[in-house]
């Protein structure tokens, strides 16, 4: 009875892994995937219009291992579809950063904004209000 008991111990845990080892790894990634957003969005401030080419553009080193960049996005063609996918963390789901829709929707504002003109903001755009989930995704 004890092994019975001792085995079926072993397979939960085993489950309980199984089902939570993709979060796990994925925090490392989102978090360096936050701070390339926040850089993202210093550099299109920076640079009215423009997209960074990249990794060095952001002055930062190879970054790969944990995000996924789109270095050749064309901002005067991008919808904010496709600002959004451009800054991923690998496996491109966000578990633990709930305010990256906003926060790569706030570059979108400022590329189009720099190609039409607008003086950037000087510092990041307002962060939405707080819903019942904390924020929107």
């Amino acid at each position: 009875m004890l092994y019975v008991l001792a085995g079926l111990m072993i397979v939960v845990g085993g489950l309980a892994v199984w089902v939570l080892a993709p979060r796990w790894v994925n925090l490392k990634s989102e978090y360096q995937t936050a701070d390339v957003i926040k850089t993202t969005e210093a550099f299109v401030r920076a640079h009215p219009g423009e997209w960074p080419r990249s990794w060095t553009d952001l002055g930062m080193d190879n970054q790969d291992a944990l995000t996924r960049m789109n270095f050749s996005l064309q901002p005067r063609h991008a919808s904010k579809e496709d600002v959004r996918a451009a800054i991923q963390p690998l496996n491109g789901k966000y578990y633990t950063f709930p305010h990256s829709g906003w926060m790569l929707e706030n570059i979108y504002v400022e590329i189009k904004n720099g190609l039409q003109g607008i003086e950037p903001s000087p510092a990041p755009l307002p962060s939405p209000p707080a819903g019942p989930s904390g924020g929107e995704h």
